[in-house]
């Protein structure tokens, strides 16, 4: 009979040891997929301070509106330039006053602002591609404004 309890007792003690065994090999599956996805997300938030967001807008101003580059981002945004020509005209580029200036560095939250001299029956759509460089590379981005 002890052998028997002996015997119940070896297999009682084997079954939780696999049991053991695999809830620790899974556990480890686990804090490592954890560990793995806190990372991606240090990464994201690294690369996110490193990026600038160059935007233009376009202020209505008194006599005349006025282009406005802006970098939103958190980093620097280096070599800062824009080309601005007119929405529905091929190579007809609207008058920029201090376009010239550029291309410039812009710390965050850094404005620059051009006077857009506007006459009656200019073209009302502006487009404009502003280019930048930051810590996650070469950035390019278009812009439609309305100029009036």
């Amino acid at each position: 009979m002890e052998l028997v309890l002996s015997g119940i007792s070896v297999f009682i003690a084997v079954v939780a040891l696999v049991v053991s065994v695999i809830v620790a090999t899974r556990q480890t599956a686990i804090q490592e997929r954890v560990a793995a996805i806190e990372e991606a997300r240090r990464a994201e938030e690294v690369a996110a301070r490193t990026r600038a967001q160059v935007t233009a807008r376009i202020l209505h101003g008194e006599p005349d509106p006025e282009l406005v580059l802006r970098n939103e981002g958190p980093a620097l945004a280096r070599g800062v330039d824009a080309h601005v020509g007119y929405f529905d005209v091929d190579n007809v580029f609207p008058p920029v006053i201090g376009l010239d200036l550029l291309p410039a560095d812009f710390q965050p939250g850094q404005e620059m602002r051009f006077s857009i001299p506007m006459a009656l029956g200019d073209p009302v759509m502006l487009r404009v591609l502003v280019r930048w460089t930051d810590g996650a590379g070469e950035h390019e981005e278009p812009f439609a404004l309305k100029s009036d």
